[in-house]
């Protein structure tokens, strides 16, 4: 909410807002499933607390910072210090080659991704990072299969159910973020809104969430696959940033924005809690940080991808409305370019729900019990 305030105070560019949100992630994201492992080893409760002290200084430091620089070094140390994931009697040892190179791989491809809006795609500060990490996720894949304690088993990815929870996770945040970050923008560069009300603007959508992943756990769940629920979650959302595509600079806000919004809400409560639960399921005690780590990755990844991507594609577009038109349409241009990332997002939305939703098995509706080494062998095979 605070971003174009901040951006204001501290006189950083479009170009630049990003990296307030991927500095957080870049960390957060490359070391969530060292976090998840190290819950594991050594105790949630302990990894827990750590990880609140530390995320409270680095705030507090963040509040204080005087330019964007130290803002995002800030960010990074906050998603270092949220590592927070009951140690269980049978610990699993940490690989340190593993983490290092799967550290290395998700920082690589989530940097190459943000410096494209500010160096473009085909510039070598924006492939490099990219390949890298690309070639690294792939030795990352290799390494899990011969070291005897991986950071991230593969039998936990190659379930089908669990595969399409993270995917879900991924696609979902890419797009989701990428509407809060135009949002924030909309409400109070074209709009007016104060950060108060830019706020007060996305209650609907938070209290859509809140309802409808209650009743979805409560009701939904009972009558309907998961499969489902998670492919009309993500077509609701993807109708959603439709019509938040539809609004202009004179666009009331209950005309296009209200019921987008809830729209957003509503899919993103039934198939984020499905995805969270269909993320657990069959996972052995002695794993479930990494599980629960695996879902968080999915998610950081997913949004400081999305956000740089659509960026990008809100930057194109409105440089060339301007071009187009000139400099005095600047406030065309805006809405111009916020209007493009709406439907990128919506489209990201009815996509997953297409690859997200089939891979998950006919007749799944709930959280089992953790499977047997054996039950999982044979899910994973399936």
């Amino acid at each position: 909410m605070p971003l174009p305030s901040a951006q204001a105070d501290l006189g950083f560019s479009d170009a630049s807002r990003q990296w307030m949100i991927t500095a957080y992630v870049l960390a957060f994201g490359s070391l969530l499933p060292l976090g998840g492992r190290l819950g594991d080893a050594f105790g949630r409760k302990a990894m827990f607390i750590v990880g609140l002290l530390g995320f409270a200084i680095a705030s507090a430091a963040g509040g204080a910072a005087p330019n964007n620089i130290v803002l995002a070094v800030v960010g990074i140390t906050d998603g270092l210090t949220l590592l927070h994931n009951s140690a269980e009697s049978d610990k699993p040892r940490l690989s340190v080659p593993s983490t290092i190179v799967g550290s290395a791989a998700i920082f690589g491809l989530v940097f190459g991704s943000a410096k494209a809006q500010t160096d473009g795609w085909g510039s070598a500060v924006t492939l490099t990072p990219l390949i890298t990490g690309g070639v690294l996720l792939a030795g990352f894949v290799v390494l899990q299969k011969v070291v005897r304690h991986p950071l991230i088993p593969l039998r936990m990815v190659a379930d089908r159910n669990r595969g399409a929870a993270y995917l879900t996770h991924f696609l979902a945040n890419a797009a989701v973020f990428a509407l809060f970050l135009f949002l924030t923008y909309y409400f109070q560069r074209v709009l007016g809104y104060s950060p108060i009300m830019t706020g007060v603007a996305f209650l609907p959508m938070m209290v859509a969430i809140a309802v409808v992943a209650t009743l979805t756990q409560g009701v939904l769940l009972r009558h309907l696959t998961m499969r489902v629920i998670v492919a009309a979650g993500l077509i609701a959302s993807g109708a959603g940033a439709a019509m938040l595509a539809q609004a202009d600079a004179g666009s009331p806000y209950a005309a296009w924005v209200l019921p987008g919004l809830v729209l957003v809400g509503t899919g993103i409560g039934s198939a984020a809690v499905v995805a969270v639960a269909v993320g657990q399921m069959g996972v052995e005690p002695r794993d479930a940080g990494t599980a629960g780590a695996l879902n968080n990755v999915s998610q950081q990844l997913g949004s400081a991808i999305g956000v740089a991507l659509i960026s990008t594609l809100v930057a194109t577009a409105t440089s060339h409305y301007l071009t187009r038109l000139g400099s005095t349409a600047v406030g065309g241009a805006t809405v111009h370019g916020f209007t493009i990332g709406y439907w990128w997002a919506a489209g990201i939305f009815w996509a997953a729900a297409v690859l997200c939703s089939a891979p998950i098995r006919g007749g799944t509706r709930s959280i089992t019990r953790p499977a047997s080494p054996s039950r999982s062998t044979r899910s994973s095979a399936d």
